[in-house]
């Protein structure tokens, strides 16, 4: 493959640049370590988290300049970093404790004033994370408590808007994070029911290390289909069940439906008006402050992993709901295992008027034009909700980890493999960008699942699916 003008030895140490002063041997003064070319190189005190990495380039690259309000947000396992700015909330946290919002909490959960995030419900930590260098990771439980409204999110982080929800210019918005997805539901539905004998097993179905699902349970009305029953909810003679992925009721299906638990024998009737459906929405991005407001256009993207659609809804500038939407139905996401979600936001005109908005789910991207007409001129893409994001509870949970997010289009990661082409995503770990201007990048060093830095590659990227290079640059 091309190696892209870094020369036929681009992993060579040692280099020159104008960016930087070079020291004897070509290490850079000031840092006791460098590597790669003229072309594209990197140096740094030392090899290790924490660390801070120039990466420069003598003009081969355009490396661009970073964008106004630039910010961004980290959470690597008990370490959360606010515009770089370490906070200690969830480093004072042990494993099982619940995760509070400093303005907004889960039912029995404190107000916290050090947390990074205006609203959380249904949360906890997790000791449960893809590699020993991660302390720490959340369980995002939305199945926790029928009494918590939309169960299992983060709201509004501090650096994006907070509970104010204030808007920021800008264009651009990336994010990136593990994910382990814990069952196979796709959404909940709550439903009236009628003539139960027996008790479901709601605790039952556990996986280890994690929650209880429900008992599974056979379904027969118009369709049959496999699930869980969550909970049963006898004083409002309301039941909650989550089916299993890709199937999806509606209200003439559940009418007069026959629920049997697998397990404990238990049945019970469901009714046709499906009172709320709950599924879980990994992230809502909001162009501006809020859904409705009345002075400019608006946009929401939503990655719903559950229903396993990426789509945009677009608002006028009164505030209602513009007829036009758009989706796409990105790779679904494997349960049980770790995942890389990799999410982008690009508001700039890339042709025709249209911007648009990416998922990758282990390095298979899907891309949705989005259109730009509805983008108000002092507001970028915000990040207001990341977790379960449920309006029930969901039978879809799981556990989230190393989230790396900031308003730049551009991210360097690095990884195992010496070629952009080869390299595995879940393991491509994003580094914390600190600054780019013209000719340079500065990124805080973060060791994600790597268990050491040296023998890696590294990467710039001018968005999650384009490396400037094909060949990786040797640490």
């Amino acid at each position: 493959m091309s190696n892209d003008g870094l020369g036929s030895n681009p992993q060579a140490g040692g280099f020159s640049l104008s960016a930087i002063a070079v020291g004897v041997d070509g290490v850079a003064a000031g840092d006791a370590l460098s590597g790669g070319n003229a072309a594209l190189g990197w140096s740094v005190d030392s090899l290790a988290a924490g660390e801070v990495m120039t990466i420069s380039t003598d003009g081969t690259y355009d490396l661009g300049t970073q964008p106004t309000n630039f910010n961004r947000l980290s959470v690597i396992g008990s370490e959360t970093r606010e515009n770089d700015v370490i906070n200690t909330y969830m480093s004072s946290l042990s494993t099982g404790d619940d995760i509070a919002g400093h303005t907004v909490s889960g039912v029995g959960v404190s107000n916290d004033a050090g947390s990074p995030w205006y609203g959380v419900t249904g949360n906890r930590v997790s000791s449960v994370t893809p590699s020993a260098n991660i302390d720490t990771s959340i369980d995002f439980r939305a199945l926790d408590g029928v009494a918590i409204a939309s169960p299992g999110e983060h709201t509004w982080p501090d650096v994006f808007g907070d509970g104010g929800r204030a808007g920021q210019s800008g264009k651009t918005l990336y994010m990136s994070n593990k994910v382990w997805m814990a069952t196979n539901m796709q959404e909940t539905s709550r439903l009236a029911y009628s003539g139960l004998s027996g008790t479901f097993d709601t605790n039952g179905n556990t996986v280890t290390e994690m929650f209880n699902e429900g008992e599974r349970i056979t379904g027969v009305g118009n369709k049959t289909s496999g699930g869980v029953i969550q909970f049963v909810d006898t004083v409002n003679d309301a039941v909650y069940i989550a089916l299993d992925y890709p199937n999806s009721w509606a209200a003439e299906d559940w009418d007069g439906a026959v629920i049997t638990g697998d397990v404990s024998g238990a049945e019970l009737t469901t009714g046709a008006t499906i009172q709320s459906q709950g599924s879980q929405k990994h992230w809502r991005i909001l162009e501006r402050s809020s859904q409705i407001n009345d002075s400019n256009k608006n946009i929401v993207l939503t990655y719903a992993a559950s229903l396993n659609q990426l789509f945009a809804t677009y608002y006028n500038a009164d505030g209602t709901e513009n007829s036009r939407s758009e989706y796409l139905s990105p790779t679904n996401i494997p349960r049980r295992e770790w995942v890389r979600i990799t999410t982008w936001v690009n508001f700039n005109d890339l042709g025709g008027g249209m911007g648009e908005v990416g998922v990758s789910i282990n390095g298979v991207s899907t891309v949705l034009a989005i259109d730009i007409s509805f983008v108000s001129t002092d507001n970028g893409p915000v990040l207001s909700n990341w977790g379960m994001d449920c309006s029930a509870k969901s039978g879809l949970s799981g556990r989230f980890s190393e989230l790396v997010a900031h308003t730049d289009i551009y991210s360097v990661v690095i990884a195992d493999e010496s070629t952009w082409s080869t390299v595995t995503a879940l393991a491509a770990e994003p580094q914390l960008l600190l600054s780019r201007a013209t000719g340079q990048i500065e990124v805080r060093l973060n060791q994600g699942a790597h268990t050491a830095f040296a023998g890696k590659y590294l990467y710039v990227l001018s968005d999650p699916e384009t490396s400037i290079q094909e060949a990786g640059v040797m640490l």
